[in-house]
């Protein structure tokens, strides 16, 4: 039956992965304003080589002289998280003009569905360094059976910094490879993740301890 061999179940586990993943998706890439934000600044870089967004219009003020003056436009969110988005959106950009509004919405909110199956792969590979032989079906489990699922559909980019925490963990638990190779690698995927939540930065004397 399928699903008996290793093979077999990793090919079944990728396929339902990809289903739970894409079933999550619900015809638009922002449902939040910090999604909104984020996009809004990658797609100014790609319109005027620049991450910055469009101010709220609650933020001007008027000024005593009577002149309305508008803050300054910048990037709100800091340069990592537009710049994933970027990477998503820069292949459909050209083509833009063949996907329309659905094209470049899809390909937006495949950051977020990357985002989550990267979560996936990273909590199974620290679950199987804990425990090894772990059965590769967990992959999907995790994203159909924990926060992930409604993640996949949603403009947050908490997946892909709990997926390279969990890397990162799951490197330097590992004990393949030099303890100095395994920390390197381990840090550098834990700092991936900080810089794209930097909330995550006083999480980093777990990994000098470890």
């Amino acid at each position: 039956t399928i699903g008996s061999r290793p093979d077999q179940k990793a090919l079944l586990a990728s396929a339902l992965l990809a289903a739970v993943i894409g079933f999550a998706w619900i015809g638009r890439s922002v449902t939040t304003i910090d999604g909104a934000i984020v996009v809004s600044d990658s797609l100014s870089f790609l319109v005027n080589g620049r991450f910055e967004a469009a101010p709220p219009e609650t933020t001007a003020r008027t000024l005593p002289s009577g002149d309305r003056q508008e803050p300054a436009v910048k990037s709100q969110l800091g340069l990592f998280p537009s710049a994933l988005v970027a990477a998503f959106l820069a292949p459909a950009w050209p083509v833009r003009g063949v996907l329309g509004a659905r094209g470049l919405e899809a390909a937006a909110a495949l950051t977020w569905a990357s985002g989550v199956a990267l979560s996936a792969v990273g909590f199974l590979r620290l679950a199987r360094v804990l425990r090894p032989g772990l059965s590769p079906l967990w992959a999907p489990a995790f994203v159909a059976g924990t926060y992930l699922w409604p993640y996949a559909a949603e403009s947050f980019l908490e997946p892909w910094a709990g997926g390279l925490l969990a890397l990162g963990a799951a490197n330097v638990l590992s004990e393949t490879g030099t303890p100095l190779r395994r920390g390197a690698i381990g840090g550098v995927l834990w700092a991936l993740g900080a810089c794209l939540k930097p909330v995550l930065w006083p999480t980093a004397t777990v990994l000098v301890l470890a």
